[in-house]
């Protein structure tokens, strides 16, 4: 199984940033973008994992506290 660790947004974050793909979508020439419910921050791809593996990760992140990471806003992105 291939895993990685990431952050999922929440609503309104996931909406601004399905605002930001769409104007880049309409801007570029061509692109692959992500469906809505793949949008989410990798911090980190551990790559192709066994069931061990995946259950001793798993174990470890169950283990993690997140809470500051609940309270993430989504303030603006500026591109040219």
């Amino acid at each position: 199984m291939r895993l990685f660790i990431a952050i999922n947004f929440n609503d309104s974050t996931r909406d601004k940033l399905r605002g930001l793909r769409d104007d880049l979508r309409g801007r570029a020439a061509s692109g692959n973008y992500s469906k809505d419910e793949n949008l989410h921050l990798t911090l980190v791809f551990l790559g192709e994992c066994g069931a061990q593996q995946t259950s001793t990760i798993t174990d470890i992140m169950d283990a993690v506290n997140t809470y500051g990471l609940n309270n993430l806003l989504f303030i603006n992105v500026i591109y040219s």
